[in-house]
């Protein structure tokens, strides 16, 4: 009895474990009512510049898309404190896809930052909506932290090599060796390395205003100090062919000054420093 008892528990245990084994099936009982609103995915979309919002209505039972014939979808777009900035409604785009859209004018994208928007669909008994936001950038993308882990480095380089040329600048001569009265004794050129890394002064300074534009555009809210940076940016970079000449003429005028001097040299006159 004992050993048929003992059985019967082991059998039991068995249809148990293979009974647990069996996957659970999950029963449906009704569908959800109401519309589905799936809007095209987007980046970050460009300061004053006009955009085209799409989006698909589709009937949340079975998933067909649906058309303006008793639909009305409704469109807003608000500012960081809530104010609406622009409200329309949506047009239907017949033809083979079948999508709704809004065009959002330039004008309404009047700041780099978040626009939070949100969009509703219904015809008296069934509906549906959502909400998002919209980031805008100076040109069209924002940058990460990653991104920026790229142009930081690359400012403070140049920040730190700015110094150290100017530190350079400082040590070497700017002119030709004199004695203790003025008198010149030797031609240091070494004041052509001077000239030349004044030169190079100028260009790390464009670059630094070029990267400091660039970093202001991409997260500054507000674009007075961007604006300001590319502008000083572009009137440097436009100065620059100016700059080169001049440069080269200062190069020209110390070389032929060095070629007078050699000259009042082989003739036995030592001229003083002015």
């Amino acid at each position: 009895m004992e050993k048929k008892l003992i059985v019967l528990i082991f059998m039991g245990i068995f249809l148990m474990s293979f009974i647990s084994a069996v996957p659970p099936v999950t029963t449906v009982d009704n569908f959800p009512e109401g519309y589905l609103l799936t809007e095209s995915q987007q980046g970050a979309l460009i300061y004053n510049q006009d955009f085209t919002y799409n989006f698909f209505v589709s009937n949340a039972t079975n998933g067909v898309t649906l058309d303006d014939t008793d639909i009305i979808c409704t469109f807003y777009m608000a500012n960081l404190s809530g104010n609406v900035l622009y409200a329309a409604n949506a047009t239907y785009v017949d033809g083979y896809f079948g999508y709704w859209n809004i065009l959002i004018e330039a004008g309404n994208f009047s700041y780099i930052g978040d626009y939070p928007y949100g969009l509703n669909c219904e015809n008296g008994d069934l509906g549906g909506s959502l909400a998002g936001t919209f980031n805008v950038g100076y040109s069209g993308r924002i940058l990460d932290a990653g991104e920026a882990l790229l142009y930081i480095p690359l400012f403070l380089t140049i920040f730190f090599l700015f110094f150290v040329v100017v530190y350079g600048i400082n040590m070497l001569p700017d002119s030709n060796a004199v004695d203790a009265e003025d008198t010149i004794v030797k031609i240091s050129y070494l004041k052509y390395l001077r000239s030349a890394l004044w030169f190079v002064i100028y260009i790390m300074l464009v670059g630094l205003l070029y990267i400091a534009s660039n970093l202001s555009f991409a997260y500054s809210p507000d674009l007075l100090v961007a604006e300001v940076l590319f502008t000083l940016y572009s009137i440097a970079f436009s100065l620059t062919p100016v700059v080169v000449v001049v440069w080269f003429i200062w190069i020209f005028a110390q070389i032929i000054d060095d070629k007078k001097l050699k000259q009042l040299w082989k003739r036995g006159m030592f001229p003083q420093k002015i």
